[in-house]
């Protein structure tokens, strides 16, 4: 999948979630939550908004982009859990950082080639 398709679809899927809120966020005060003395007002919901829809977006690209995505669905679905894909990212990150890498198993010597007088492989 081209990266920019599915940073769409990551996009839908964010913008999905965003929906949902604000909905619920209607429904629990009875008008938009903006309007209402305790809630955070336009502005600030807005760029929360812009802010989940971006990161949905952008990971999605990136997940299509390095082929870890190939269809709609999973661009949809990386946009509708990008805020706990980035946790998760950055629990496992900051878990990481203490522990040193092991260092690389030698490899074991592959055996001497033997020549002989006999010739080649195609010798008959």
């Amino acid at each position: 999948m081209i990266w920019w398709v599915a940073a769409l679809w990551g996009l839908a899927g964010a913008a999905a979630v965003e929906g949902l809120a604000l909905y619920q966020a209607i429904h629990r005060v009875k008008d938009f939550p903006w309007r209402k003395e305790g809630e955070a007002r336009f502005p600030a919901y807005l760029v929360s908004v812009i802010i989940r829809v971006g990161i949905g977006a952008g990971l999605a690209a990136a997940f299509g982009a390095s082929t870890q995505i190939t269809g709609p669905l999973g661009g949809l679905v990386v946009g509708v859990a990008a805020p706990k894909i980035v946790e998760q990212m950055m629990r496992q990150g900051l878990s990481h950082q203490a522990v040193e890498p092991a260092p690389p198993a030698s490899a074991p010597a592959a055996p001497a080639a033997s020549t002989t007088t006999q010739g080649g492989p195609n010798a008959a």
